[in-house]
């Protein structure tokens, strides 16, 4: 066990008691489901192309035509070195969202600042609106240890923002825990399925840095809260013959190819979802769908004529 070695700066001298990564079910990353154990896995030391190659296998099987939350926690000028304390704070911020948003998820992501602090990214899906508010004063007492009044503000627009900060100014004493509130969060929609992909697909979005002095052993930089909510593609699966299986995934790679988006002659991982079965190929075209909408648009009727063919 591990004590937190900051004091709260509310007032109350108390250590912070972090619980096992272990015990940390709603972190976990991954295709298995939340009543499954995760795997066994090595040191995890960065965010490796494996990592990333899956957390956007798992957003690009989600619908595009939903398009999510972006929320940015953040911490304050002085924070706790210890990850462990970075991932406790995520899992009690975790079991308050889903407890005050039953229905909704997230998807999160830790990334450094170039100061060294973390700061957590969410792609928050089932939330029509958020009130970034709710979110900063929860965020706050979470990383600061402390309690706050409840009666704050939740309008929208200039005129919300300026009576949360009255509200700040009138009812939070410490400055530290003030200043926290007043920045510590950031909540914005997305307007494109284009602005979701590129959020996700860059190493640290948009910041390309060596990890931090550390940074060594942060354990997971991705994960899923409320995995029973995403909202999943549907997935169609038609059989074809096995000639004309092999037809497809060569029609397939060949215009991935030539759009960059692989190399030639290498297994393309939008194929993964591409394995013939017995006699028959089974072609799951909800997998490429999600994964590359324009290749899928082209393949799914290429499957549908090659099938037709095939039944003459």
């Amino acid at each position: 066990m591990l004590s937190h070695p900051l004091s709260s700066p509310c007032g109350n001298e108390r250590s912070k008691t972090r619980p096992e990564a272990a015990s940390w079910p709603l972190l976990r990353s991954g295709n298995h489901t939340e009543n499954e154990r995760a795997p066994k896995r090595g040191t995890i030391g960065g965010y490796s192309c494996k990592a990333r190659s899956r957390m956007l296998n798992l957003v690009q099987s989600l619908n595009k035509k939903i398009l999510p939350l972006f929320v940015t926690l953040t911490y304050p000028h002085e924070w706790d070195k210890d990850p462990l304390a970075w991932k406790s704070d995520l899992d009690t911020f975790g079991k308050w969202f889903v407890r005050k948003y039953p229905g909704a998820c997230f998807i999160w992501k830790l990334e450094p600042q170039k100061r060294g602090a973390p700061h957590f990214h969410l792609l928050v899906y089932g939330i029509p609106y958020l009130a970034w508010q709710s979110v900063a004063v929860r965020w706050a007492e979470i990383v600061n240890e402390c309690k706050l009044p409840k009666n704050f503000p939740t309008e929208k627009g200039k005129r919300g923002a300026a009576l949360f900060h009255e509200w700040i100014h009138e009812s939070v004493d410490n400055y530290r825990v003030a200043d926290h509130v007043a920045a510590g969060v950031r909540v914005e929609p997305i307007r494109s399925r284009n602005g979701v992909m590129r959020y996700c697909s860059k190493n640290y979005m948009g910041k390309e840095f060596a990890l931090p002095e550390g940074w060594e052993n942060v354990g997971r930089f991705w994960g899923v809260v409320g995995r029973k909510n995403l909202p999943r593609s549907k997935v169609m699966e038609v059989k074809i013959s096995r000639e004309a299986f092999y037809r497809a995934r060569r029609t397939a790679r060949r215009w991935l190819s030539s759009k960059g988006m692989i190399w030639r002659g290498t297994s393309s991982p939008a194929c993964t979802g591409f394995k013939p079965r017995g006699r028959c190929a089974s072609i799951g075209a909800g997998v490429s769908a999600g994964m590359f909408s324009k290749a899928a648009t082209k393949l799914s009727s290429s499957i549908r004529a090659l099938q037709d063919i095939s039944r003459l």
